[in-house]
């Protein structure tokens, strides 16, 4: 089992832009909350995207990705034109343009992704279960009106770019990383090994007080968890999964993560 082209390409992705801080002229803001339609595809979030001509694109939701991604033909056909999602400017500092068979899964097609240095700028609400992606000024608590969600995990948010937080597998406890647009669990050797998992499933995983059960999981060679963890010691890439039924809000300012109360 090994991951998507895309998947290595986002996680590289994170840590060529983790190297540096983006400049604070670069980061996109809004004083509204602001809400847009959010749905899984292939096990995958996509959002609509619209470009300055009225053009509507289909996005990933990829927190493992640094910056906002495009691909070839929409970025020759759009050029510089401005990117909105619910009217808020994707951030284009940066932006990477990959080939467009690398966007492809199946039988869904996206031109593009939304990046961290997009949705750092917020906290997020990914609410697949209400069909809705949230993003809201930062205030002085994290609140969803009308939401019952989990006490607080804590993140530790690296380079302004990167969220990393500590999970268990199969009743381990491992250092992991948020990439909600991977398809699945994506780990080293070392957790297949120690949680006993020989199959396409994690009996369990758990983040803070909440537990999602039958989770898929691929082992994963990609260097970017052998720069996590150089001495293969257990590494964890938190796919999509626990969102796709369960809402799950980040806060990037108060470095944490909350989930739907299971």
């Amino acid at each position: 089992m090994t991951m998507t082209m895309t998947t290595r390409i986002a996680l590289a992705t994170v840590l060529l832009a983790a190297t540096t801080v983006l400049p604070a002229e670069a980061q996109v803001t809004s004083k509204d909350a602001v809400e847009v339609p959010l749905e899984v595809r292939q096990g995958r979030m996509v959002v609509p995207v619209r470009a300055a001509d009225g053009t509507e694109l289909t996005f990933l939701v990829s927190t493992g990705t640094a910056v906002t991604v495009l691909s070839v033909s929409v970025a020759d056909r759009l050029g510089d034109q401005a990117v909105t999602l619910g009217g808020v400017a994707l951030n284009m500092e940066g932006r990477q343009t990959i080939p467009d068979d690398r966007l492809t899964f199946g039988d869904l097609v996206v031109d593009g992704m939304v990046g961290n240095n997009t949705l750092n700028n917020f906290d997020n609400l990914f609410d697949v279960p209400g069909g809705r992606l949230v993003l809201k000024p930062f205030g002085r608590s994290v609140e969803w009106p009308g939401m019952k969600l989990s006490d607080p995990v804590r993140l530790r948010i690296l380079h302004g770019v990167v969220i990393s937080l500590d999970v268990e597998v199969n009743g381990k406890p491992y250092p992991a990383m948020l990439e909600l647009g991977a398809q699945s669990l994506l780990v080293n050797q070392a957790v297949l090994d120690e949680g006993g998992i020989t199959g396409k499933t994690a009996n369990m995983l758990k983040l803070g007080s909440s537990t999602f059960h039958d989770v898929p999981i691929q082992l994963s060679d990609n260097p970017v968890i052998g720069r996590f963890s150089p001495n293969g010691a257990g590494f964890v890439l938190v796919g999509a999964p626990p969102v796709w039924d369960c809402a799950i809000s980040v806060s990037w300012v108060h470095q944490e993560l909350r989930t739907c109360v299971r």
